[in-house]
């Protein structure tokens, strides 16, 4: 097997640059605008974070009697999730369940 290796000299004479967004949400509409204005609106996608959109309907359907209410049923789909864990069994749990099995 061949390795072949790049000087360090080669990756400081061409490094890539990178951009990233400045994250709050008055940097966002700004630079938003900024994107529309250039004409780059369309590379701007809405999203919403999945526990913020879970944490608000929770609160819609707690509001609602338990229901979702019918203006959000064509595109948020409620269902369960049912977590199963198994945990490491410690020395002191394994002597507590054979005193409790004992006694």
């Amino acid at each position: 097997m061949e390795l072949n290796f790049i000087s360090a000299e080669k990756i400081l004479d061409n490094p890539e640059l990178y951009f990233a967004h400045k994250n709050s949400p008055e940097k966002n509409r700004e630079g938003f605008e900024t994107l529309e204005e250039h004409g780059l609106g369309d590379i701007i996608k809405r999203t919403v974070n999945a526990q913020t959109l879970n944490g608000a309907m929770a609160g819609l359907v707690e509001e609602n009697d338990g229901e979702l209410p019918e203006d959000f049923e064509s595109f948020i789909k409620p269902y369960q999730y049912y977590d199963v864990g198994k945990r490491k069994e410690t020395n002191k749990a394994a002597k507590n369940a054979k005193e409790k099995k004992e006694g």
